[in-house]
């Protein structure tokens, strides 16, 4: 599952090096849009809790989310559940997007040499966005059967 996210975020953000990408209306880096990216984050959060429950059991894993702290902090855990998903689908998207933005801006600018270098770099940046994206996803579900 983790290679699934990881190559379709990286193949997602690598859309948008094809030459024409985000001059059309049509033609969008798919993890510059919420929608997409906030799917991956429904994703990534049904994922971790059915994978923390089938290891631990349903009853464990509550047990799991309280570690031994007190009931009034056990709320702000769930709330910090609810909360990855939506830091996951908004980090990759806010950074896809704005790079996606000042490659634009940048060839209105300067159409020749300058957004070769951006694109280049692109190929750095996009596979970072990918790695980040897959490697706090494994910690989340590392920590969902963690004992």
């Amino acid at each position: 599952m983790f290679a699934t996210f990881f190559i379709f975020i990286i193949v997602s953000n690598y859309t948008g090096i094809l030459p024409g990408a985000g001059h059309f209306a049509g033609f969008k880096v798919p993890t510059a849009c919420l929608s997409v990216t906030a799917g991956l984050g429904i994703i990534a959060f049904f994922m971790t809790h059915t994978i923390g429950i089938k290891e631990k059991g349903f009853g464990k894993y509550l047990l799991h989310l309280l570690k031994s702290m007190p009931l009034p902090l056990f709320f702000l855990v769930i709330i910090e559940q609810f909360v990855r998903p939506f830091s996951l689908a908004l980090r990759l998207y806010g950074n896809m997007y704005g790079e996606e933005n000042v490659t634009e801006n940048l060839y209105e600018i300067f159409p020749i040499g300058v957004p070769l270098i951006m694109n280049v770099l692109s190929l750095l940046f996009c596979m970072i966005q990918a790695l980040v994206f897959t490697m706090l996803l494994s910690i989340y579900v590392s920590e969902a059967f963690e004992e």
